[in-house]
Formats: C-alpha cells, structure tokens, sequence
C-alpha cells in the first residue's frame, strides 16, 4: 500500500511540475483579479463612482461590463446613490435598474448589490450554468 501512495505522489509532482507555468499563470490572474477586487472594495465609500472613471474601468473590467455608455452611466448613477444602504437588496436594484434601462439586468443587478454588500452572492452566467445542470 505504502509504494501505491508514493507512486501517487510522485505522479502529483511529476503533474505539478509539468503544469507549472500554467499553474503560475493562473496565480498570477487570481492576483490580479484580488487586487481588482480590493481596489474597488476600499474605494467604494470613498469616490463619487457615478464620476470616477478611475473606479469604472476596474468595475468595468472585474464584473465585465459591456454596456453602453448611457447604460453605464445610469449603473454608476445607482451604485453611488445605493452605496451606504446596508439593506440594499437583489428585488429593489434589478427594480430600479429596470426602471432606468428598460433592461432586465439579474446579473448586473446583484454584482450591484455584492459590492455594496459583500456578503451576498453574484449570480451570473458562471454560477447560472453551475446551476442549470
């Protein structure tokens, strides 16, 4: 049994060795990704966001916003009015970011709500195609 274990972790070593500039590479995105998301967490409370472009193009590059620029800036416009309610909610955002699109955005509207309260989730098509199975 004892050489069964061993052949397995040298064959895990042998794996990890062989992948390790993609295992590297991915670290590396997951950094980035974290620094991203601390960026945006610290400065949340301490920008205009509907005005900081700064702000947007992180946002904007974290979550994958895709929009228009008149969409954006109606998102932005409601992320910075919704920012200090700690009782912001998933029904109230996807609401108000309907009544201000005429889009029906679920994903957007809890990446909305996730920021200003990290402890809720994001659903989007990640998490959706998770689901769907």
């Amino acid at each position: 049994m004892s050489d069964c274990i061993d052949d397995t972790a040298d064959e895990i070593v042998d794996a990890l060795y062989r992948e390790r500039e993609q295992i590297f590479q991915n670290l590396e995105e997951i950094r980035n990704k974290l620094e991203s998301y601390d960026y945006l967490m610290k400065n949340l409370l301490k920008t205009d966001v509907a005005k900081d472009s700064r702000y947007q193009r992180r946002y904007n590059g974290f979550y994958q916003v895709r929009r228009s620029e008149e969409w954006r800036a109606k998102y932005y416009d409601l992320l910075e009015c919704a920012k200090r309610n700690p009782k912001i909610d998933f029904p109230e955002v996807i609401r108000k970011l309907h009544d201000l699109t005429n889009q029906v955005e679920p994903s957007f509207s809890s990446k909305l709500v996730a920021t200003v309260r990290p402890e809720l989730p994001v659903y989007d098509a990640k998490v959706s195609g998770t689901h769907a199975r």
